[in-house]
């Protein structure tokens, strides 16, 4: 009886989020600048709780790429982070790259308290982030080396580049997020002209 009754509750809540999601598409598909992101994700949700692994997943990566596009860094930071969640519970080898790209979007829009949650709860991206850790404060390390350059380090490089006009803008760019992505407290470019060298930008975590 209890498990008949929990299945009944669980189909009335599924049946709600449809009326939700039923009222959110009309903006979704008018104005779906501003809107597209929030339904797609809820969509999402509603996919994982039905249990389609596979709606779930293009759901969040919809989101991801809509919310990147529009400018919605927090949203963009919980769908990956729900991502994450949802590939880790499947043991995905890509959850960690997911909770690291929600660590550093929620860097970026300044959310450093659920940075640091993030940290504490996800082993991996503890183990991931080397001894550069927000919570705690130790003598950074790295064997990654100065001209190693991760996706994550191309893709938002790429991005610097196509939203920059002026040179100089661009490289203090691609300083901050090089950066970012190395885990370093200081970066600098440097120029090569023959046998000269130029710095030409340099930057602090």
């Amino acid at each position: 009886w209890v498990q008949h009754a929990v299945a009944a509750a669980r189909l009335g809540e599924l049946a709600k989020v449809e009326e939700i999601l039923e009222r959110l598409r009309p903006f979704a598909e008018f104005n779906p600048d501003n809107f597209r992101s929030y339904f797609t994700l809820a969509e999402a949700e509603r996919a994982r709780a039905g249990g389609d692994s596979d709606g779930a997943v293009g759901g969040y990566l919809r989101t991801i790429e809509h919310a990147g596009e529009h400018g919605y860094v927090v949203l963009e930071a919980f769908a990956n982070e729900l991502l994450a969640r949802h590939y880790r519970e499947r043991g995905h080898r890509f959850a960690v790259a997911h909770f690291q790209e929600a660590r550093a979007l929620y860097l970026e829009c300044g959310a450093r308290g659920k940075a640091i949650h993030l940290e504490e709860e996800i082993p991996e991206l503890r183990q991931a982030a080397g001894s550069r850790r927000l919570g705690v404060t130790v003598t950074p390390t790295t064997d990654r080396g100065s001209a190693h350059l991760d996706l994550g380090t191309a893709l938002k490089a790429s991005l610097a580049i196509a939203g920059e006009i002026a040179l100089d803008q661009v490289v203090d760019r691609l300083v901050a997020i090089s950066i970012e992505n190395a885990g370093a407290e200081r970066g600098v470019f440097v120029s090569v002209d023959g046998e000269d060298l130029r710095v030409e930008a340099e930057g602090v975590a």
